[in-house]
């Protein structure tokens, strides 16, 4: 992912990773310069944030954001047709290539990557991500992205099962 060459205004100034605006507009190119390619959009959210704010300052709560950010970068960096964004807060949303060994490849990294900056703190981190693969070209990115966010929200907080696959009953669960 490479933000050489894009206006300001759609980099996030703390974690250097792409805006929700820009990430909409991405996306939708990739999906439609890929037609053959089978996307996934993923929401990873950083549960406890707010307790680490609270317990060490807004500077160390920031350090997550930025350590969060940096694995996905680096786990992203050079990888074709793939984007990470923070959509706000501790809310970060990607897209890559679907293929579920990979994907849970990453998902394990990014939680290596925290799992160590937990260690320093007396807080333990537990991210949450929502799985929405994107079978469907012609779904706007936001209803993706929100169907992401439904299989996120299943899954949240939950120490045992913390990665969940939009399905389509959890539309009428919603």
């Amino acid at each position: 992912m490479n933000t050489a060459g894009v206006e300001s205004r759609y980099i996030d100034s703390l974690t250097r990773v792409f805006t929700k605006e820009y990430f909409f507009i991405q996306a939708r190119k990739l999906l439609e310069e890929n037609p053959e390619t089978e996307f996934c959009i993923v929401e990873l959210d950083v549960n406890r944030l707010t307790m680490i704010n609270d317990m060490y300052g807004l500077v160390e709560g920031d350090r997550v954001l930025q350590a969060v950010s940096g694995s996905l970068l680096d786990l992203f960096q050079g990888t074709p047709c793939s984007i990470v964004a923070r959509i706000h807060a501790d809310l970060f949303v990607f897209m890559c290539p679907y293929d579920k060994a990979q994907l849970e490849e990453v998902i394990e990294q990014v939680e290596d990557d925290v799992r160590c900056l937990s260690s320093k703190l007396s807080v333990d981190l537990l991210l949450s991500f929502g799985v929405y693969v994107a079978n469907e070209s012609d779904v706007p990115i936001s209803s993706m992205c929100e169907r992401a966010n439904l299989a996120l929200k299943s899954v949240k907080g939950n120490y045992i099962n913390h990665v969940a696959y939009f399905d389509a009953d959890m539309r009428i669960r919603a």
